[in-house]
């Protein structure tokens, strides 16, 4: 396996990662609210399952969609 030039470039620009890390902290904070109360979030629980999965479906969106503003100047990417 050969990583792309620039490729921590792209990992701090890269929408699609943005989301994965966004996802990862619903997941986060979904496996911590059973030792939380809920009632003082005002979140229910079925919400952040919501907002879990539509952030890492726009994820896998992103990752397929081209994001030249992601890519360093001289990389020969596709």
């Amino acid at each position: 396996m050969r990583l792309v030039d620039g490729w921590h470039k792209i990992l701090l620009r890269a929408w699609s990662v943005r989301l994965i890390a966004l996802g990862f902290g619903f997941q986060v904070l979904e496996a911590l609210l059973p030792f939380i109360d809920e009632d003082s979030l005002g979140i229910p629980h079925k919400a952040f399952v919501w907002l879990t999965m539509v952030i890492l479906i726009g994820a896998i969106w992103a990752r397929l969609t081209p994001q030249p503003k992601s890519l360093p100047e001289n990389s020969d990417a596709d």
